[in-house]
């Protein structure tokens, strides 16, 4: 999903309810270049949401009260509601495989609410693709059952060819 690669590579985590997603964000309390920094980013993020109604985003933005005090205690919250409900349960299911098949760990929230480290994403990926190349170099120097055959029998390429094992 685009939403999660933009929304992890910009530094936030992803938590949702059915109809609505939260992007959230820690710093270092009173870093105002961080605090910008995810200010400037997030409606790009959104933007990435598959929306069904109008909704509305509230939090920690710095057009509001919430942006000093996510300033002042080091963290940035956002919430949209009217994003497509197919879109969150899909992005709860693909949450709750990852986390639950213990792929990659998380913490809980106060409310509940289970999210995942940039991070621990990138190292579950990175370790995933080793995987894959590891198999992938396995199977390419597998020998079929007929080149096993005419190897320990000593057959030249022309008979292998004419007894149909090569």
């Amino acid at each position: 999903m685009q939403f999660i690669d933009t929304a992890t590579k910009a530094g936030f985590t992803i938590s949702s309810k059915p109809g609505i997603v939260t992007l959230s964000a820690s710093f270092t309390p009173g870093d105002n270049d961080a605090y910008v920094k995810f200010d400037c980013d997030v409606y790009s993020v959104l933007s990435d949401l598959p929306c069904t109604s109008a909704g509305s985003t509230w939090g920690t933005t710095s057009d509001g009260a919430g942006g000093h005090l996510g300033l002042r205690d080091g963290y940035y919250r956002v919430s949209r509601s009217g994003v497509s409900k197919q879109f969150t349960n899909a992005l709860a299911r693909l949450g709750a495989w990852l986390l639950d098949e213990g792929r990659i760990p998380y913490f809980a929230t106060e409310g509940g609410h289970r999210k995942i480290k940039r991070s621990d994403v990138d190292a579950y990926i990175h370790d995933r693709d080793d995987i894959a190349a590891q198999l992938a170099l396995a199977r390419s120097e597998k020998r079929s059952v007929n080149e096993e055959i005419v190897e320990e029998l000593g057959l030249s390429p022309d008979r292998a060819r004419r007894l149909g094992l090569a």
